[in-house]
């Protein structure tokens, strides 16, 4: 039902889907989501992947499984974890439960905000990049663009040794997508473009 009202409001306010996602990628990968300015940003891309047929999961800390919030999250994709700490051990890192999440899960597309806020960011959170690569799956570039109205998957690499190059191909996708609140976003300004990028 929430999943069909969702469908509905996208399509009604002229809202598009963009399905660019390789065939390597649609059954394993990290899905970034950005930009993320706006409260209603996550239920927009959700719903763009929900038409285009990409099963997203998002993980999430079990301590949020309650109801309703429960019953939302989860016709969204939730995967809830556990990250308490066992007796005698460390307490796990986020990162390294995600890379778990991909070791006993054999198709698993994994959304992460790397902004990590809808406040404005001059650097984005770098474990997005370090459990695709740990994982080795690809990273999809899932954004929303409020001027031209498509939602969707607008790329993807596979993480090579090089970070740095890696990071300023992803910079220079998002760097074309117009988000709901400009003044809030902000590519990572560790990767920005180099001259030569700008002047071609």
């Amino acid at each position: 039902m929430i999943r069909a009202i969702f469908r509905w409001l996208f399509k009604t306010f002229g809202w598009q889907a963009d399905r660019n996602i390789p065939p390597f990628a649609d059954k394993r990968c990290i899905m970034i989501a950005a930009p993320h300015t706006y409260l209603l940003d996550p239920f927009i891309t959700q719903t763009a992947f929900d038409l285009c047929d990409i099963k997203v999961k998002i993980a999430i800390a079990d301590k949020f499984a309650v109801w309703p919030i429960k019953t939302l999250m989860e016709s969204m994709g939730a995967i809830w974890i556990d990250r308490s700490q066992r007796e005698g051990t460390d307490r796990p890192s986020y990162t390294d439960m995600l890379i778990k999440l991909f070791e006993t899960n054999e198709n698993l597309i994994l959304v992460i905000s790397p902004e990590g806020t809808r406040s404005l960011k001059a650097r984005w959170r770098s474990g997005f990049y370090h459990i695709a690569k740990q994982a080795n799956v690809p990273i999809c570039f899932g954004y929303l663009d409020y001027k031209k109205k498509i939602a969707g998957v607008g790329g993807s690499i596979i993480p090579s040794d090089d970070i740095v190059s890696d990071m300023q191909t992803i910079m220079k996708f998002y760097k074309t997508v117009t988000p709901f609140h400009p003044e809030r976003f902000s590519i990572d300004d560790r990767y920005t473009p180099t001259f030569e990028d700008k002047v071609r």
